[in-house]
């Protein structure tokens, strides 16, 4: 145990900046998903699931958007949906997966129950942008960045450390908008264990961030009394723990083993949902506490900034959860109304900002050091693995010819020729270190 520690505490700026390196791949990899992968298909109307037996549901239309798509096919209010391109429909979510394959411009062949006539149709498939999963993976994304500074400038500090796990919490529960497109994921190798892994992940920081963000703003900028009770800090972290086993169980019923009805899953989504929005604003009453026991002025001056940036993304919150819905029927026929949401992203810049502003959270010392140093061994490990991969990809071609063994060569390349170059990064490495972290490297 004490090797162990020995090593972190040798090793924790190196680690820091191999796991800031990871997490911010992960934040682009949930953006790419978003805007490339994950586009929904938009009917413009919605989809009603509903008992027609004791042991059967059957999906219905409802809010048919007047002269949209679906519309324009003839389809109205209290329609049945029966087939979607001649597959069958036992459950919404199945529609969902089957209208998502049609391409944007196609058109999707349904097949539908009107006033006990059944006719077919064909919708013009249109794709929706959703703006709130984006406007989460920029907030992910943003403050993980900021996070590895504000970690950098102060490794063992409580408060830089829930700052840095809040954005790690943000960029993995953003991994929604991968598990999302579990179509697309299970065609993958491997995809049905990398969906086990995202769904761990998802259901771990989903579950963690509300309490981190609550913990957070229990000590900064003043910690109150009450948290220096150690019943208290171990309370914050063992009711999320069994939160989020209890979610990751109920996900792997619902969609691994089909064991429970979808409805469950949702319902637990729900009361998720509601356990962080009840968090987050006891967060931000603590916040406005906390302002108001500041003494000077200079003191109020960058947490006021903060302050107002999370009233700021309060505001979009409520705004997207309660009035957007009452003012639209529904998001698929009035996406526009859900783009206020884009405004979280701006409570991390707001950190930012009152940390190069007003030196906030011991930043101000080490800040140019930190970000230098950050660029250049993600730089050296950009390179390390560009480097390696390009060399193993192309010696595979020469050693074969055959397809289906290239893929098997160039995997035993790039472990090959990583451990050579091992070294060689290593002291590229030690070199930067000593630059700039002259006391760590000794």
């Amino acid at each position: 145990m004490k090797k162990f520690k020995k090593f972190l505490t040798r090793n924790n700026k190196k680690l820091i900046v191999a796991c800031s390196a990871g997490l911010i791949l992960f934040a682009l990899i949930n953006i790419y998903f978003v805007v490339e992968v994950n586009i929904i298909s938009n009917d413009e109307c919605l989809w009603v699931s509903r008992k027609v037996s004791d042991d059967s549901t059957a999906i219905f239309f409802d809010h048919v958007k007047y002269k949209g798509v679906t519309w324009n096919a003839g389809i109205r209010n209290g329609d049945q949906l029966l087939k979607i391109n001649d597959t069958p429909l036992p459950h919404v979510e199945i529609a969902s997966k089957v209208l998502n394959e049609v391409r944007e411009g196609d058109y999707a062949k349904y097949l539908v129950k009107s006033n006990g006539k059944i006719f077919t149709t064909n919708i013009y498939i249109k794709k929706l942008f959703v703006f709130p999963v984006f406007a989460q993976c920029l907030l992910g994304f943003f403050w993980i960045l900021i996070g590895f500074v504000v970690l950098m400038a102060k490794p063992n500090g409580t408060i830089q450390k829930l700052f840095y796990g809040i954005g790690a919490a943000l960029v993995l529960a953003a991994s929604i908008s991968i598990l999302q497109a579990y179509t697309f994921i299970e065609k993958l190798p491997l995809g049905a264990l990398v969906l086990i892994v995202i769904s761990y992940l998802w259901s771990v920081s989903t579950c963690y961030l509300p309490f981190l963000m609550i913990y957070f703003f229990w000590v900064f900028p003043k910690k109150f009394k009450f948290i220096e009770k150690k019943s208290v800090i171990a309370s914050l972290f063992i009711i999320p723990g069994i939160f989020s086993l209890f979610t990751f169980a109920i996900i792997l019923l619902t969609f691994g083993f089909h064991t429970l009805d979808y409805t469950f899953f949702n319902t637990l989504i729900t009361i998720l949902t509601i356990i962080g929005a009840v968090i987050n604003l006891a967060a931000y009453i603590s916040l406005i506490i906390n302002y108001k026991r500041l003494e000077t002025k200079e003191e109020k001056k960058p947490v006021f900034i903060i302050l107002g940036a999370f009233t700021l993304a309060m505001t979009a919150s409520l705004y997207t959860s309660l009035v957007a819905p009452a003012i639209t029927d529904t998001v698929f026929n009035s996406p526009e109304f859900y783009t206020p949401i884009i405004l979280v992203s701006i409570f991390p810049l707001a950190f930012a900002y009152a940390i190069f502003k007003y030196q906030l959270m011991d930043v101000s010392v080490v800040i140019k050091n930190t970000i230098t140093y950050g660029a250049a061994t993600l730089s050296i490990a950009a390179i390390y693995f560009l480097v390696i991969y390009v060399i193993g990809q192309g010696l595979s071609q020469v050693i074969t010819g055959a397809a289906e063994y290239q893929g098997i060569i160039a995997g035993v390349l790039f472990i090959v020729f990583a451990l050579v170059f091992q070294s060689t990064k290593e002291r590229c490495q030690d070199f930067i270190t000593a630059k700039f972290y002259p006391e760590q490297l000794a």
